[in-house]
């Protein structure tokens, strides 16, 4: 097995199609294939499945050589950027983000320790702007990029996702809504609810899903602090509203924990830029840890 196949995989495995590995790589697609045949043939294994004109899918054994070998990708590819850094070619200009509250507290902090641990350098500037100024900031190279969401991406844009949660109803375990199945929204708003300020990504979603569906709620308490809710739930104040993330990130044995993405969806982040933007060696390689702790 050769580095090429290795970052070949990858990059097929991310981008989920052998034609943008090869541009990614700047080689042919029929260069491409033969060296993932080569690596199957090798392993004898098969990695990817098509499920369409240009797309894939990673096969259970795909995912299994993913998982025992991103660490191995990402260290040879972290020798050009400490190369780099050896040499001092890396630009002391801080890596502009804009993100909502969320991902800086829960999704950015890994990523960033593992890229200061290869670059101890590392400048950031890191904003939270409205997010339908997103594209604007970008557009104008106000920003280097954007993790968060957009429904209908332009075409000067790149979306590439990299995170997804359901989201769960949160409740004392004594409460009617307590480990039901199939909530419905109506069943949903028919209890106050613990909710985040008028301010927040997530609060402003949840009041256009229920102005569409012509409803109303109940708010029983308003709080900023993301993690503050469940302290709230516990004391049966009222119900809330959670993803994956911030579920981990509290202790809670004692509340009921229900997956509502039936009638919510999923909390989706993915990175935001250009089309021709060029990113820096620090950026390339925070982007690269970004994907790699959350592999979508």
């Amino acid at each position: 097995m050769e580095f090429i196949q290795l970052k070949l995989f990858h990059l097929i495995a991310e981008h989920k199609s052998f034609s943008k590995a090869a541009g990614k790589a700047f080689r042919t697609q029929s260069a491409v294939s033969q060296q993932i045949k080569s690596l199957e043939d090798e392993l004898e294994s098969k990695f990817f499945n098509r499920v369409g004109p240009k797309k894939v899918e990673l096969t259970p054994d795909g995912i299994l050589f993913r998982d025992l070998t991103k660490k191995l990708y990402l260290d040879n590819c972290s020798i050009k950027e400490k190369f780099f850094y050896a040499k001092n070619k890396i630009s002391d200009k801080p890596i502009r983000i804009c993100c909502r509250d969320f991902v800086t507290s829960y999704i950015l902090p890994d990523a960033i320790e593992k890229t200061k641990n290869i670059i101890p350098g590392l400048k950031l500037s890191i904003t939270n702007p409205s997010h339908d100024k997103y594209i604007s900031l970008l557009r104008n190279d106000e920003t280097d990029f954007c993790l968060g969401y957009i429904g209908n991406v332009p075409e000067d844009i790149v979306y590439n996702e990299f995170y997804k949660s359901e989201w769960f109803l949160v409740t004392d375990k004594k409460h009617p809504l307590a480990k039901r199945k199939n909530i419905r929204l109506e069943e949903l708003v028919s209890y106050p609810l613990t909710m985040y300020t008028m301010d927040n990504y997530y609060r402003s979603n949840f009041d256009k899903l229920i102005k569409s569906k012509n409803l109303t709620y109940q708010i029983s308490l308003e709080t900023s602090g993301l993690l503050k809710l469940f302290k709230f739930v516990k004391m049966n104040i009222g119900i809330g509203i959670a993803t994956k993330a911030l579920l981990q990130q509290e202790n809670i044995d004692d509340l009921s924990v229900v997956d509502i993405s039936n009638i919510l969806g999923y909390d989706r982040v993915g990175i935001l830029y250009r089309k021709d933007k060029i990113f820096s060696c620090q950026a390339e390689t925070l982007l690269k840890f970004l994907r790699i702790t959350f592999p979508g």
